[in-house]
């Protein structure tokens, strides 16, 4: 098990993780069972068995965990800049809005909910990672070469 390329694969797997789950429209691809969040570590335990020629079950699995490890940790730095991108247009429309009107940005059970909720995202990340490599593992994985017996 070759760690160096486990960790490159799986950083390749996260940012195309990242990068179909959260550009606007290519994001749509998620309408299809979640294909945003299996295609990175398919493609990492891909890559991975390109890189090291070799691929065990154990290190499709080690790379599809890495991938979805990473892309979770990343994601879940990145909800916080979305989190506080909301918080400035509800206080840009709460100083043009009438009092009854005003939209409440919720306080500490608000900011508690959103943090359980990204880190239970994080959870996601890593159980369909840990998924998606045992399936590239059972995909690319070395064919072993059985004799036939006469």
């Amino acid at each position: 098990m070759n760690t160096k390329n486990i960790l490159i694969a799986g950083l390749v797997g996260a940012v195309i993780t990242l990068l179909l789950t959260n550009i606007p429209f290519v994001n749509l691809v998620n309408c299809l069972i979640c294909a945003g969040f299996w295609v990175g570590p398919l493609f990492a335990t891909w890559l991975y068995k390109r890189m090291s020629g070799t691929l065990s079950t154990k290190e499709g699995i080690w790379v599809g965990v890495t991938a979805g490890a990473i892309a979770g940790i990343i994601g879940f730095m990145l909800s916080f800049v979305g989190a506080a991108g909301i918080a400035g247009v509800i206080n840009q429309l709460n100083a043009v809005m009438p009092p009854e009107d005003q939209i409440e940005i919720g306080g500490i059970e608000a900011t508690l909910f959103n943090v359980v909720g990204t880190l239970i995202a994080v959870l996601f990340d890593i159980i369909v990672g840990f998924i998606a490599g045992y399936i590239g593992a059972l995909l690319f994985k070395d064919k072993s070469q059985t004799q036939i017996q006469p």
